[in-house]
């Protein structure tokens, strides 16, 4: 969950920074007063409404909620909506966290607004075999998003060889992409018609 509250307005639109839910967790039990709702798949899209939470799970919406001993949030023109998805993030874990880690990336994720972040495979070394993405996925395990590694369609990225796809995928990698790389139409076809 994704809290905006509005009130700075850019282009029209009312926009200021997120509280992720993860961080609303230490607040154990609030009240969102007042809340516009952001969610297609939800019956409460569109409308708005108080919400309580308490242990970071939503207890109850509705209007005019009152719970003992929760703590009011209430900022006018605030928006609520599930957590973002970045598909295309790059974290540079392994071999170039100086520039960032999982860790950093992830908390930075988090205060986004984002739930879960896909890691291209351009790092060093690439995600183009099991073992990178097996330690993709085990760092991932305490952070506060969900990490979900893209393994490398070609080997080093370098878009040549095929990486080894079905390993890859066994160990955890979502889906495939050569990142910022581009493939040789010659893998496309390979790659089409050989899985």
């Amino acid at each position: 969950m994704v809290i905006t509250p509005g009130n700075q307005s850019i282009f029209g639109q009312k926009y200021t920074s997120f509280i992720p839910l993860p961080y609303l967790r230490t607040l154990m039990n609030i009240i969102i007063k007042k809340a516009t709702i952001t969610d297609p798949t939800s019956p409460h899209n569109g409308q708005i409404a108080d919400i309580h939470i308490a242990n970071g799970k939503i207890i109850s919406i509705g209007k005019d909620i009152v719970a003992k001993g929760a703590k009011i949030v209430d900022a006018p023109g605030v928006h609520v909506s599930p957590g973002w998805i970045d598909l295309f993030a790059d974290f540079a874990d392994p071999g170039y966290e100086f520039r960032e880690t999982l860790e950093t990336g992830a908390e930075a994720a988090a205060a986004g607004g984002y739930t879960d972040v896909c890691v291209v495979p351009n790092t060093q070394p690439a995600i183009d075999q099991k073992s990178v993405v097996e330690y993709v996925v085990q760092k991932a395990k305490q952070l506060p998003v969900s990490i979900h590694p893209l393994g490398s369609i070609t080997r080093g990225v370098e878009g040549k060889d095929l990486a080894e796809l079905y390993d890859m995928r066994l160990s955890g990698a979502i889906a495939f992409s050569d990142g910022r790389c581009p493939c040789s139409p010659q893998v496309y076809w390979l790659k089409r018609f050989s899985i």
